[in-house]
């Protein structure tokens, strides 16, 4: 059994506080005091941790300096976490299975992927924030134009914004449904680095709020690959586009950034 001075010094080393131990609490910004409370609750050697929505007091910085040390207490702690957010951003970075509570019940629970691309999370994002996710892992960088290669499926792959990592590397991304485009043929001559072969899989209209425009579209990449595109009705009457249909789903190189990738969880 790990000796308490040695778990101190993991402690205290895995969420860098070792230089504060000798300052007062009054001292200390949001993002140190956040890091020592974490500390502080590991120390006592608990079952299960529970955090309740850690960042929200946090401004933008200091939320930027607290997610790294969370990243990687999920890696390097062996004890589970149950994370309280509705951050969909924190959900992304940290979670590998996902609970949707509403009113205290549960309305969905399973795999991150699974849930996140279910109906019972649609109430939870905005128009902008409606996407597929993925898991995949690094293929190969393209240092003149600083891209990554990320293999989604055998045959899928997209090139995002630069990714540190090494190939093979798991990874988790999220491409925007507002940011996929359709074409019954396969494009040449164009500025879109992405262009994925694809078969539509359903069709949906959407009626309420600001997504009353709008029709989402999914397409299947291979059997456990799928992506979602949202367009326009008169998109979809001009493309006569049908369930089984042969298409070719284009995303720019450009729209997946850093803040929609994450190193996977496991």
């Amino acid at each position: 059994m790990e000796k308490d001075e040695d778990y101190f010094d993991k402690v205290t080393e895995l969420l860098a506080i070792k230089p504060l131990l000798k300052r007062f609490p009054i001292s200390l910004s949001g993002g140190e005091k956040q890091r020592v409370a974490i500390a502080r609750a590991l120390l006592s050697k608990p079952n299960l941790l529970l955090m309740d929505e850690p960042l929200a007091s946090l401004d933008m910085p200091r939320k930027r300096e607290v997610m790294p040390f969370l990243e990687e207490l999920s890696e390097q702690v062996n004890i589970p976490i149950v994370y309280v957010t509705h951050s969909l951003q924190e959900i992304l970075r940290l979670a590998q299975h996902l609970s949707i509570l509403d009113k205290g019940r549960i309305m969905t629970s399973g795999k991150l992927e699974d849930v996140w691309a279910s109906h019972a999370m649609r109430p939870w994002q905005s128009f902008s924030d409606h996407s597929s996710l993925f898991e995949g892992k690094i293929a190969t960088h393209h240092d003149k134009y600083a891209l990554t290669c990320v293999k989604l499926a055998p045959c899928a792959c997209l090139w995002v914004q630069k990714v540190d990592g090494e190939p093979d590397t798991p990874i988790r991304l999220q491409v925007r449904a507002n940011d996929v485009s359709i074409a019954l043929e396969k494009p040449v001559g164009t500025s879109i680095r992405n262009v994925l072969a694809a078969t539509v899989a359903s069709i949906e209209e959407l009626n309420t709020g600001e997504d009353k425009q709008s029709i989402t579209v999914s397409l299947k990449l291979d059997e456990e690959c799928h992506l979602w595109a949202t367009i326009t009705p008169w998109a979809l009457d001009d493309l006569n586009l049908k369930v089984g249909d042969a298409v070719y789903a284009q995303i720019k190189g450009v729209s997946v950034t850093q803040r929609d990738i994450a190193l996977a969880h496991h």
